[in-house]
């Protein structure tokens, strides 16, 4: 009988049933009823995943184009004013992005990500070899011969990916300063975008997304490892990410005409490929003019990610 991997309440039925196309492997999803998370069955983390670039985003991430900041991450740097400035990890830190512009606000910024071609945009990205092509738990041994703590840790859209949650944050907390602060975001699985989404495409399904989170599910989880919780909450979308959330939910049919223009071939000339990003970007111009409104109208209040902001005890 399957145990939940948070708060290992034993959960007798599943309640879906998912065959993923990419390992050909069935899934069932378990709703645990004390602390209301839910996961899929059997729990197991597959690395090359992000490498072989499954999904269209994790290629745009490779060539290293990516300007702007996720709504979340935007969100954590407006609340700088409560964190202490210092040593700042980002866990899944991807392309560097958010560790771009957290050094701008002051922060001494460290990365770490299993996916080794975004670890080496983001080290071109940010000129600096403090950025890890490791998984969490040989980065605390790093970590640890060294005497290196951190300030705050934060790790956003990357709770949902983990196939043993206990243990991340377990190493979360070895590697934090006394009274850090940890920060982070996930899929909110009541939105009505991440509903559609699931049934549209495989984004939110394994072997990609193994929990799925509720408000109540990340304040257990933050309590049972002595949190004091600052913030949980749904932050709002820019509008170019709102129409993109629209397209994917609604119209794949679009999407699939936009990912016609993302190059597949990486080998071609940069200039080639920043010709192809200009032209794209155009498109996404005209596509938040159109369908980010639409997203406001009929979606106000309740948009697809939980942000959370604690301090440890």
């Amino acid at each position: 009988m399957p145990k939940c991997p948070i708060c290992e309440t034993k959960v007798s039925k599943h309640i879906e049933t998912y065959k993923s196309d990419f390992n050909n492997q069935e899934y069932k999803l378990y709703h645990c009823p004390n602390c209301d998370l839910q996961w899929w069955e059997p729990l197991q983390m597959i690395p090359e995943f992000y490498e072989n670039e499954v999904f269209d985003m994790y290629k745009n991430w490779h060539l290293g184009y990516r300007s702007y900041l996720s709504y979340y991450q935007e969100y954590f740097l407006k609340k700088t004013h409560l964190v202490k400035k210092g040593k700042l990890l980002d866990v899944g830190c991807a392309d560097g992005i958010f560790l771009e512009y957290a050094k701008k606000y002051g922060f001494e910024v460290y990365g770490l990500d299993l996916d080794k071609k975004s670890v080496n945009i983001a080290r071109k990205r940010i000129g600096t070899t403090k950025i890890f092509h490791s998984d969490l738990h040989n980065f605390i041994e790093y970590a640890k011969s060294i005497n290196l703590k951190f300030d705050v840790i934060t790790f956003f859209e990357v709770l949902e990916h983990q196939d043993e949650p206990l243990k991340f944050m377990t190493d979360i907390k070895e590697i934090l300063s006394p009274q850090g602060f940890i920060a982070g975001s996930v899929p909110y699985r009541d939105s009505p975008f991440i509903k559609r989404v699931e049934q549209k495409t495989y984004v939110d399904n394994p072997p990609h997304h193994f929990l799925r989170f509720s408000k109540k599910a990340i304040k257990f989880l933050l309590e049972k490892f002595e949190f004091d919780i600052l913030e949980i909450s749904i932050p709002t979308p820019s509008l170019e990410e709102i129409s993109w959330l629209v397209q994917e939910a609604f119209l794949r049919e679009i999407s699939s005409f936009f990912k016609k223009h993302i190059l597949k071939d990486t080998n071609l000339s940069k200039d080639t490929i920043q010709n192809s990003y200009l032209r794209v970007n155009y498109l996404k111009t005209l596509r938040t003019i159109i369908l980010g409104p639409l997203g406001f109208l009929f979606f106000w209040r309740k948009w697809p990610h939980i942000f959370f902001l604690a301090k440890l005890k």
